[in-house]
């Protein structure tokens, strides 16, 4: 069985019941119901198979109190469900026919429309979308569109009807009474006036247009549905009043009121105000119940109140990460912030104070193209609790139970400037922790790292800071490793050296201090990444194509190895295989490369040349596994582009065969994390498996994961949210040509051979080299079959045999 778990919350916009007990959110493939209360999922509406991209909650009568507990999804796979909620059973399932971006439906008592924004693909044009109107009655869309939304800007639009282009798919949004849909474009504000339900062709639903001065990011309407306002990317707020009087209403309505002083010619609305604080994009826009005021989030981090009659404002600042949705909730004084730290802050107006936080896996740190070279831990095993380390932005170093998929702990720090933490290690007791802080230069100026150790201190503080260390490098720290047993850590740096760190007792004050004791360098090369034997007594450093191996207690060097060919490559990964003499490297560069190295011959054992996106090693040992990248070619005039497309393998390895045992497609892998988990009681049972193995956890980069097996025969596939991200296929090689090329010769008619050979085979055993070696002489010459580097090609015990044999001629019979 597979555990899966983890989401990103702030990824949609959430949406609450309607008495307010449960907050629905889209979590993947699924949607996830958290108990307000309690902050935990209650239920989950599994049935979708791509992601969920909109939430709407039926809003009923009183009367019918069977509609309350009912909400609509759509989502990717082209599909719009309706759901009862509560007892996550699914009604009705709609197929729209195109991929689903965005959904609002009007609020009216005969409850017949969905509007919808959706992709299609053209076979010439690429793919381009519409913003349709669909009767829940007839399951069927309304004849033409409402607005085009085309994804290249030179592509001239015809509409058969009165229809408006657009320049990038935009999220619809409906009044509270549900008398107007709205969408902002780049330039424009599109305001459509819900329809009778008997409409039958888009041409027959009004509309207007407003026009603000600078592209748009969000906009918002009034609970009285008599004000607009939207946002741009200088932080600048316009609110309309009065939209669509000459559009939406006769003459009579508007009989004795006078169009001087309107906002503009070409809009619709009586009057025009702006608002101007933040200095950054404008994220999202909300107003309060009675209209009075206007609730805006920055990218700034800064949440404020506008009072719209005086233009005061009141500020809630220093919230650490920016905003991306504001959802109201029935009590008219919560709203709900969705930041983009994956997390749910309910906030109350009144007090203007947090009532409670819902967090998710933070993301991943992200460095500026300046130090896109830099290789961040992006999940670390905290030994004695189970739950994983995640370093994050804004100094937070966060603890996450895996197993109970939820938030457990967080270390955070005084919050400076543009300063993350980039890695984390622990002690084998994790009772110390040790992180990197890196503060990120503007024009060369004020950049610098920080290292610092933490001691744990009780369980609701997990470690406090002991010592603290500025540039401990003349340049970036690069890397961070822990030694097995004893309280030494190792740090790499930009500045070409490695520096130790040991802990020694003061015995006049009875304390511990931690201070170095050594560095090294190795020909003024650029340190990227170490790592510790599993006995401690070997320590390896990869200087920058090189990787030198140490003695960590006298500091001296004992061997450099060095990758054949890699004269342009960087080494950035290292792990000791336990209990075997073996070391896995990982180089990036032009020719990426995965290297086993045997240290016993102190030669290359095997190599693929793979981009890896990451390696873990089973602490049992015997086995390891390789996060692995595949690319897209794509061309024009100016040569060949790779493109990413988020897919990934993940390989499990014996390191002295290069057949991989098992191998699994991944999807949105680009960015995830792989961990071995240990054998716990505590895990065994979350994933009803009884084997004293480790357990592999994969983390996406959109905060999913899943724990399984990754040694049982009957690999289970995880279920729905996870199942279009990590699908597992066991005892089976997919393609492996991507990355079954040797870095020095990848044309080699033998490793065709090999390429071919393992790619029929249907079983996650290796084939003997013998059987192998019989494969390869039927069909090739042995000019052919040596013309390969000496650590790929049989051993001469092995060739031996046929190389004789070829040589005698049969005997007639």
């Amino acid at each position: 069985m597979a555990l899966r778990g983890g989401s990103f919350f702030a990824d949609k916009q959430p949406s609450f019941s309607c008495d307010g007990r449960f907050l629905l959110v889209c979590t993947g493939c699924t949607v996830s119901v958290l108990s307000v209360a309690t902050g935990l999922r209650v239920a989950e509406l599994q049935g979708h198979t791509d992601r969920v991209t909109s939430i709407v909650v039926v809003k009923g009568l009183e009367e019918a109190k069977s509609v309350l507990t009912h909400a609509w999804t759509s989502s990717w796979d082209k599909t719009i469900r309706l759901w009862n909620f509560t007892t996550a059973t699914q009604i009705t399932v709609i197929d729209v026919g195109y991929k689903v971006v965005s959904m609002v439906r009007e609020q009216h008592e005969t409850l017949s429309s969905l509007y919808t924004t959706v992709i299609r693909k053209t076979e010439f044009r690429g793919y381009t979308g519409r913003v349709l109107l669909l009767h829940i009655a007839s399951q069927k869309t309304v004849e033409g569109h409402l607005a085009k939304v085309c994804f290249l800007r030179s592509l001239f639009c015809f509409a058969k009807f009165s229809t408006f282009q657009t320049s990038l798919p935009r999220v619809l949004v409906a009044s509270r009474k549900g008398s107007f849909v709205g969408m902002a474009d780049s330039a424009k504000v599109w305001v459509w006036k819900v329809p009778a339900p008997s409409v039958g062709y888009c041409s027959e639903v009004q509309a207007t247009v407003l026009h603000p001065w600078q592209p748009l990011t969000v906009m918002a309407f009034d609970p009285t549905e008599t004000l607009v306002a939207a946002a741009d990317r200088r932080g600048l707020i316009t609110v309309w009043k009065n939209v669509g009087e000459r559009t939406f209403y006769s003459s009579d309505y508007r009989r004795g009121k006078s169009d001087s002083g309107r906002a503009d010619a070409n809009d619709d609305a009586e009057s025009r105000t702006t608002y101007h604080w933040h200095h950054k994009e404008v994220a999202c826009l909300s107003f309060t119940a009675d209209g009075s005021y206007l609730l805006s989030g920055g990218r700034e981090a800064v949440f404020v109140m506008w009072h719209l009659e005086t233009g005061n404002q009141r500020f809630l600042p220093r919230l650490g990460t920016p905003f991306r949705y504001i959802t109201s909730a029935p009590d008219p004084s919560v709203f709900v912030l969705s930041m983009a730290d994956n997390s749910l802050r309910f906030l109350n107006i009144g007090s203007m104070r947090m009532d409670r936080v819902i967090f998710g896996i933070k993301p991943y740190v992200t460095c500026p193209d300046t130090l896109e070279w830099l290789n961040v831990t992006k999940v670390a095993l905290h030994h004695v609790h189970g739950t994983v380390a995640v370093p994050t932005a804004n100094l937070i170093v966060q603890f996450y139970d895996v197993l109970l998929d939820k938030h457990a702990n967080q270390v955070c720090q005084i919050l400076k400037y543009n300063t993350v933490v980039t890695h984390v290690a622990f002690s084998v007791d994790a009772s110390v922790m040790v992180t990197v802080d890196l503060r990120v230069a503007e024009a060369g100026v004020g950049g610098g790292s920080f290292l610092k150790f933490w001691t744990k201190s009780s369980e609701h503080i997990p470690y406090t800071l002991h010592t603290s260390v500025d540039s401990p490098h003349g340049g970036e720290v690069l890397a961070l490793a822990y030694h097995p047993s004893k309280n030494i850590a190792v740090t790499c740096s930009r500045a070409n050296d490695f520096k130790l760190w040991v802990q020694t007792k003061n015995e006049s004050k009875d304390t511990h201090n931690w201070r170095c004791s050594a560095t090294g360098s190795y020909k003024q090369k650029r340190m990227h990444a170490a790592a510790f034997s599993h006995d401690g007594t070997l320590l390896a450093v990869a200087a920058e194509e090189l990787i030198t191996l140490w003695n960590p207690l006298s500091n001296t060097l004992v061997c450099v190895l060095s990758i054949p060919g890699a004269f342009h490559e960087v080494v950035g990964m290292l792990s000791f295989v336990p209990k075997c003499p073996y070391l896995i490297s990982a180089s990036f560069g032009k020719q990426p490369q995965l290297t086993v190295w045997n240290l016993s011959t102190l030669s290359v054992w095997w190599s693929y040349q793979v981009e890896v996106e990451g390696i873990t090693v089973d602490p049992n040992g015997g086995h390891f596994a390789v996060l692995a990248s595949s690319h897209t070619k794509r061309y024009h005039k100016g040569g060949a582009e790779v493109k990413r497309n988020g897919t990934a393998q993940v390989c499990l390895f014996k390191p002295e065969s290069p057949l991989p045992t098992s191998v699994w497609n991944f999807k949105d892998g680009i960015g995830g994390a792989l961990l071995f988990l240990p054998p716990t009681e505590e895990v065994n049972k979350a994933i009803n498996a009884s084997s004293s193995e480790s357990k592999l956890l994969i983390l996406n980069k959109h905060r999913e994961y899943v724990i399984f097996d990754p040694y049982s025969e009957s690999n289970p596939k995880p279920a729905s949210k996870i199942a279009a991200n990590a699908a597992i296929e066991d005892g089976k090689l997919i393609s492996f040509s991507i990355y079954l090329s040797l870095t020095l010769e990848p044309s080699f008619t033998a490793l065709d051979t090999f390429n071919a050979m393992y790619l029929t085979t249907n079983t996650s055993k290796p084939i003997a080299q013998h059987d192998q070696l019989s494969k390869i002489t039927s069909t090739q010459p042995w000019g052919d079959l040596l013309n390969a580097p000496s650590h790929v090609l049989p051993s001469l015990t092995d060739i031996g045999q046929q190389i004789l044999e070829s040589f005698l001629q049969k005997k007639a019979q």
